[in-house]
């Protein structure tokens, strides 16, 4: 497993380098006396070469619902989609987030989206594409 941050990895390709494939890796949750730890990977392939990066958030006295792994599955595909302009492939989300949700996550993407190349100057009409904001 290579150490480093997603983050920071992509700082260093620069901006002309472009993943081959960035996909969401397995979830698990983990209870250890009072505290609740969430972890995560990513799964990010560059030319013949896949690293997978795990991150996790630890919290206290936490109760773990369907609502709690819905929310954490909404911010890892959330997080996932911000590296989509540098990957080739599509951002599939995990396993287990509703259709709902994975609706409201692209739609915030391409709003945001469209947001960032209207600040930059650059005519970027997505209007059809996005489907839960009126």
């Amino acid at each position: 497993m290579h150490k480093t941050c997603i983050d920071t990895y992509v700082k260093t390709l620069g901006e002309s380098t472009r993943f081959s494939r960035v996909c969401c890796g397995e979830t698990s949750i983990i209870h250890r006396d009072d505290t609740t730890t969430f972890i995560t990977s990513f799964k990010i392939t560059v030319g013949n070469l896949t690293q997978t990066y795990t991150g996790c958030a630890t919290f206290p006295h936490m109760i773990v619902d369907d609502k709690i792994m819905e929310l954490w599955l909404t911010s890892i595909y959330l997080h996932a989609l911000n590296l989509q302009p540098i990957t080739e492939s599509k951002i599939l989300p995990p396993n287990g987030l509703s259709k709902q949700s994975i609706e409201f996550c692209d739609d915030l993407y391409t709003h945001n989206y469209q947001i960032w190349h209207n600040i930059f100057g650059r005519t970027t009409d997505l209007t059809n594409s996005i489907t839960n904001y009126k």
